[in-house]
């Protein structure tokens, strides 16, 4: 049985919620946005707490296939603003209890 990761963290009422300075996209819920300032460790812990509440509400477990996307995120180079979001792609573990 094949189950979505973004439908399950949607369900769970994750798509569109910040914490501190991250979040889950709105449009997205397999994206994290770091709103500006977020440090790794903050946006790690959104990752946590999406997948802990996730396990409990569908016994599921997700594990990340994490990718930074864009170098020194959120800074100007050259005229151009480097992208400011952290994405991660959440497999799918079946948890059997």
């Amino acid at each position: 049985m094949k189950i979505a990761a973004g439908w399950m963290i949607e369900k769970a009422g994750w798509k569109g919620r910040s914490v501190g300075k991250s979040a889950i996209h709105d449009k997205q819920a397999l994206v994290i946005i770091n709103k500006g300032g977020a440090s790794g460790k903050e946006i790690f812990e959104l990752s946590e707490l999406v997948t802990k509440d996730v396990l409990l509400k569908f016994n599921i477990e997700l594990e990340r296939e994490v990718q930074v996307i864009g170098d020194n995120c959120g800074e100007k180079r050259k005229g151009l603003t480097r992208p400011n979001f952290f994405f991660t792609d959440f497999v799918v573990n079946i948890a059997i209890t």
